[in-house]
């Protein structure tokens, strides 16, 4: 079936939304169905459309939330992407499918607050994350008063500080800084 939607998403949407397979066979993107409930809608999700194909294959349609920020593994093997499917941004990855049959997304990262945005290193062994935390926080698992890091005036996208923490996950390395 033809799906209407745009891509990179409306109004703020970029190119990050869009990213080719390491062998360059299929492009991967977020997507949100314009259909009559997209105005109210979060439901991005993420597709693969082969080029020698007419049609896209929506690799998450389980998750009724968003999937944002599709990256292809240099090996081909993994898709990772940012999710809300747990209440906050947090990364998942799934394995790339070989045929129609889109695999179950992993949970990557378990922060107490919202991932931003990331970038895979040049041989997919670590991902740099990023994202907004409260003032006095110095990583993306800080509790302040027992509250959940809310973000507070003044953060940055990125947070620089003299250390970088890294994580070991199960199947990655996440690198924070």
């Amino acid at each position: 079936p033809k799906i209407v939607g745009d891509t990179p998403s409306k109004p703020s949407g970029g190119a990050e939304e869009i990213v080719w397979s390491a062998d360059s066979e299929n492009v991967y993107f977020a997507l949100r169905v314009a259909d009559k409930n997209e105005a109210l809608s979060t439901n991005f999700d993420i597709y693969r459309s082969h080029q020698n194909y007419d049609s896209a294959q929506n690799l998450t349609p389980d998750n009724k939330a968003t999937d944002t920020l599709p990256a292809a593994s240099p090996d081909g093997k993994y898709l990772y992407f940012l999710s809300n499917r747990k209440a906050t941004n947090q990364l998942f990855r799934m394995a790339l499918p070989q045929g129609i049959v889109a695999q179950p997304a992993q949970q990557v990262s378990q922060f107490k607050t919202d991932i931003s945005g990331f970038k895979l290193s040049p041989d997919g062994k670590l991902i740099a994350i990023w994202g907004d935390i409260a003032r006095e926080c110095l990583s993306f698992d800080c509790e302040k008063d027992g509250d959940r890091s809310k973000p507070g005036p003044g953060t940055m996208p990125i947070r620089l500080s003299p250390s970088i923490t890294v994580s070991r996950q199960p199947g990655a390395s996440v690198v924070t800084m």
